[in-house]
This record gives C-alpha cells, structure tokens and sequence, in this order.
C-alpha cells in the first residue's frame, strides 16, 4: 500500500509523489528486523534470567481456568476476585493442563505479546508514515518501563494492545480489510470490554459498502465478545452482568469508583504517568502534526 510522508499534498503536485515514500536503503531495511530479533533474545533472556511471575488477576484466570477444565463453574464471585476476561480464563485452561509450570508460561506468553505489540506498533507506523517513524514509536513503547513490567507480571492488557494495534495495522495496509480486523478485535473483546466498542465502530465502517451476507458475518464477529462474556458469566454465577456489576461493586468498596465527568482528566494523567510528561507532550504534538500533514486517502 502507499505509505504517506508528513508533506501536505498541494494541489497540483503529482499525488504519487506525495504518498509514496522512497525505498528504503538495504542496511536501513535490515535495522527494523534485526531490532525485533533483539528485542526477542532480550526478552527470552529476561524470561530465564530474571523470573517473574503473574500478577493477582492472572493466577485468578489459571484457577478459573483449571476449575472449568475440573467440569466446576468458575469461582467468579469469590471475595475481591478481580474482573474475570474470557480469553484470559480459557488460555489459562490450557495453561493448567502444564501443572506448576503453568504461572511462568503465562509470563512467557506475555512476554512474547510484548514483541508482537513492538512489531505491530512498528508496521503501523511504517504504513501510516515512514518506517523511520514506526521504529521511533516502538523504540518510545520498549522505554516507557511499566509497559515492559506489564508484561513480565503477566498483565492481560499486553495481549490486548498487541491484538488491538495489530488490527489497525491490517486495515492501514488495505483498507475495509474485513474479516481479519474484525477476528482480531473479536479476541479483544473477550479480555476488554472497550474493544466492544472499536468492533461496534468498525461495523460501523465496513457496513456500506459490503453485502448482506458479508454484514451478517461481521455482526456475528461483532457479537461474539460481549455474548460468549456474559455466557461465561451467566454460566458461572446465573447473572449475565455479573462482570460489570462486580466490578462497580468492588471498585466503589475499594474506594476507586470514579463518575463519568472524571473520565478525560483521569485518562490524561494515566497516559502521562504511563508515557512520562514529555512523551506524553510529544504525543499530543504528533497527533496535531499528524492530523494537518497526511492528506486524506
């Protein structure tokens, strides 16, 4: 696909010029892979070297995993039990079919989607703009340090963010891609709920110009989601809204219920405390250079 440069097209300019960017010399080619190898032996060394393990809401998912595969419901109301995620339940199902070991191959997969979130983050960026600029954003990801302890702890969001970012960077490389995009988010949606919503937009999106057998399939990826969650959660504990009222429930007795009005400001500094003050300054710059320079497609 045609990648954009931060030029501005003007009009009477050859629009080739303006959305191609010029092929890459063959050492600079071989920095974005030999990178990523990198960042991969780094991070089985880490794996071997310095181990980990899941954090309080990952061993959950083993247990409630190993209580599915016992053929009990899952013990999703247990006291202060964290929010379950679907995805996150049957992968520790599979997981506890290892016995012990099952903890730190949770954090070896979580590692692993760390990468995966590297290299998505990459070819996003080398699609939307350059590869100089995909590798500028992976290289800002690996040093904000709690995205790397996130995944040694075994955190679900990891994995998350990787399907996410990958998804984007399947439909910036051919756009209303489709199917794919929607499987992705579909995997998100079953670890957070928010993906409910980017699913709901992308249908949104794809819904024009696709035929009605096409619009079924994607209304069935849409669905999936939030209807295997609150089958899981009806399956578990008779409430199909378990997982939402849980969480209201234990977030206001925990003293960190916050009302909607609280929402941006909240966002806003979590993006600061997760990126640090001037990466998060960077970023807001970015997205205003991104918004007046890339012509629209």
């Amino acid at each position: 696909m045609e990648t954009a440069t931060l030029t501005r097209h003007r009009s009477g300019t050859e629009p080739e010029r303006a959305l191609v960017s010029p092929p890459p010399k063959p050492r600079a080619s071989r920095l974005p892979a030999a990178a990523l190898a990198g960042l991969a032996l780094l991070a089985l060394v880490g794996f071997f070297v310095y181990p980990t393990f899941p954090n309080y809401d990952s061993y959950y998912s083993l247990l409630w995993g190993r209580e599915l595969l016992d053929g009990q419901k899952p013990s999703f109301d247990a006291y202060r039990a964290p929010t379950q995620h679907p995805l996150a339940v049957f992968f520790g199902a599979g997981l506890s079919l290892v016995g012990d070991g099952a903890d730190r191959l949770l954090v070896g997969a979580s590692l692993a989607s760390f990468v995966v979130l590297a290299a998505g983050l990459y070819r996003l960026g080398r699609i939307a703009f350059t590869p100089a600029v995909g590798l500028v954003a992976a290289v800002l990801l690996c040093t904000r340090f709690d995205f790397p302890f996130l995944a040694a702890r075994g955190y679900v969001d990891v994995a998350y963010l990787a399907v996410v970012v990958w998804a984007a960077a399947l439909e910036a490389g051919r756009p209303r891609r489709g199917t794919p995009v929607f499987v992705l988010l579909m995997l998100a949606a079953l670890m957070r709920p928010e993906a409910w919503l980017l699913s709901g937009a992308y249908f949104l999106w794809m819904f024009g110009g696709a035929t009605w057998r096409r619009r079924g399939l994607y209304a069935v990826l849409t669905w999936a989601g939030p209807v295997i969650w609150a089958g899981l959660d009806y399956f578990a504990t008779g409430d199909p809204m378990f997982s939402l009222t849980h969480t209201s429930g234990l977030a206001e007795e925990l003293g960190r219920q916050r009302p909607v009005s609280e929402v941006p400001a909240l966002s806003a500094e979590y993006l600061k405390e997760l990126d640090k003050l001037p990466v998060f300054l960077l970023g807001v710059v970015g997205l205003a250079v991104a918004l007046y320079a890339v012509p629209r497609r």
